[in-house]
């Protein structure tokens, strides 16, 4: 049965007692892993790190700090367990005395041969075969696009397809960059795609900002050099980093140190993965150091538009200078010097 088929409308009463699932396409193998911790509690093994004895009492323990009544147990990489688990009966007995548990084997590629026998063969008859296959690129394609249409997001044809060739139809890496191009604006073009997402996985924006705000000077130059080499404008990355900014400060302020998704989610901040990464940087960064970003980039501007420095070389000081908490200088020599979040009054 197709995974996709398979976990519409499931629920726990449904599963059978004992499943394989053929898992080739990652992706779709970890998004039926969500869905099925959504139902029930979810406790995932390696059966390359399991004996047959190991595997049968995990089966037999209880998870005494879990209050849902049934326990989904995954076996990943349970190839290693079924080389073990070949007696047709045993198979049969263990079905027979799960009473709140369903096991499911997440394997790799498997041949026909290999369901025709035993162990495969038997938990055929007791239970579910389910199958992750491969995509192909226009499943994929609608997959993608299903995704930015569920954000609210438009994205151009041409952006769509250049993406979808950059990282090669691949669903595990084309999530990463489909979580980026969520966090950019209400409609994407081709060359916010060619911006944002950097294929050979040398940096793009996104990589700069993560780095940036976990504080890690090192990366964050790095990144910087990379967008810089691959022609993006220090001006594009500093707005960026100014509108990231803001916002999280504005959450701070407005959450008063309680609900901060509920916060985030008012200033428009729906996605989980970006409610999780903005609470990151702000739990990092704190409030102060938030306010004297929004200062220091402010006299960075006015340097650049007053007095006409390089962006290059003025916005790759501020990163280092600001990662090292040290004061960041915008104007010629000491004379009106405004030191970085600093009140001069």
């Amino acid at each position: 049965m197709d995974i996709l088929e398979y976990q519409k409308n499931i629920s726990i009463d449904k599963i059978k007692p004992i499943n394989l699932v053929i898992g080739e396409e990652e992706y779709l193998v970890k998004t039926f892993l969500e869905k099925l911790s959504r139902i029930a509690s979810l406790r995932v093994l390696w059966g390359d790190e399991l004996t047959l004895e190991d595997f049968l009492n995990q089966l037999g323990e209880t998870n005494l700090f879990e209050g849902k009544s049934h326990e989904i147990v995954v076996v990943k990489n349970g190839e290693e367990v079924l080389k073990k688990l070949k007696d047709p009966k045993l198979v049969l007995r263990i079905a027979r005395n799960l009473k709140k548990k369903k096991v499911f084997f997440v394997v790799g590629k498997v041949d026909k041969r290999q369901l025709e026998k035993p162990p495969y063969q038997t938990i055929g008859e007791v239970g579910d075969v389910i199958e992750a296959k491969k995509l192909n690129s226009k499943k994929v394609k609608d997959l993608v696009k299903r995704r930015f249409e569920k954000e609210g997001i438009q994205i151009d044809e041409d952006a769509l397809n250049y993406l979808l060739e950059a990282f090669s139809y691949n669903l595990m890496m084309l999530k990463t960059e489909v979580d980026k191009l969520t966090l950019y604006g209400k409609r994407i073009t081709l060359e916010d795609v060619r911006r944002v997402c950097v294929p050979s996985g040398e940096g793009s924006i996104f990589d700069f900002l993560e780095a940036f705000f976990t504080r890690n000077v090192e990366k964050a130059l790095v990144s910087l050099d990379t967008l810089y080499r691959y022609g993006v404008h220090p001006l594009l990355i500093q707005k960026s980093l100014a509108n990231l900014v803001i916002l999280l400060y504005t959450a701070v302020r407005l959450s008063g140190g309680k609900d901060m998704d509920e916060t985030l989610r008012k200033l428009g901040v729906r996605h989980p993965y970006q409610i999780k990464l903005y609470k990151e940087y702000i739990s990092i960064n704190g409030e102060e150091k938030l306010r004297k970003l929004i200062d220091g980039l402010f006299w960075l501007d006015f340097g650049e538009k007053v007095y006409y420095k390089k962006p290059e070389d003025t916005l790759r000081r501020f990163v280092i200078e600001y990662l090292s908490d040290a004061v960041v200088r915008v104007q010629e020599g000491d004379e009106g010097n405004q030191d970085m979040g600093e009140d001069q009054s």
